[in-house]
């Protein structure tokens, strides 16, 4: 009779006889093998709970993201979002960008390969900022992609 190489348990052979005594000390090899296996696994549980539970506590904020589309005769344009923003950044399919963090009153633009400043307001959970010069990410018929960072502790 050969054995497995890991755990010296019985593997028969087409020619070999099953011998009860054989039989019955694989599987009292494999019990004691597993005895106590369970227990270590719900420690593993609880703890992976308990770091489960840490991260929940960790994450303050939400990803956001969504698109609008431009009207032009706006002067201003505002976002609103689920809970408070605290960073904000617009694009469009021509490398343009618009961004700002909480607390700025002024939103970096990036045109063209050219960057602007515009006034910004941030009042719950919106943003706004002036369009009237430039029309700044607000032409007409237009697809603006949104990526927001939220304040979830809200």
């Amino acid at each position: 009779m050969n054995h497995t190489e890991n755990y010296h348990l019985p593997r028969w052979d087409m020619a070999d006889r099953i011998q009860m005594a054989d039989f019955n000390s694989m599987t009292g090899a494999i019990e004691d093998a597993l005895t106590g296996h369970d227990g270590r696994m719900d420690g593993q549980d609880a703890a992976l709970a308990a770091q489960s539970a840490r991260i929940d506590r960790l994450g303050n904020c939400q990803i956001y993201h969504g698109t609008y589309t431009g009207n032009s005769s706006a002067s201003s344009k505002t976002l609103s979002f689920p809970h408070k923003p605290i960073f904000v950044m617009v694009l469009d399919n021509s490398a343009g960008f618009l961004l700002s963090v909480q607390g700025l009153d002024r939103a970096r633009l990036s045109l063209g390969g050219t960057n602007y400043t515009t006034l910004c307001t941030w009042s719950g959970n919106s943003f706004s900022w002036d369009a009237d010069v430039y029309k700044y990410f607000t032409e007409s018929g237009r697809t603006y992609y949104v990526v927001a960072f939220l304040d979830a502790a809200e």
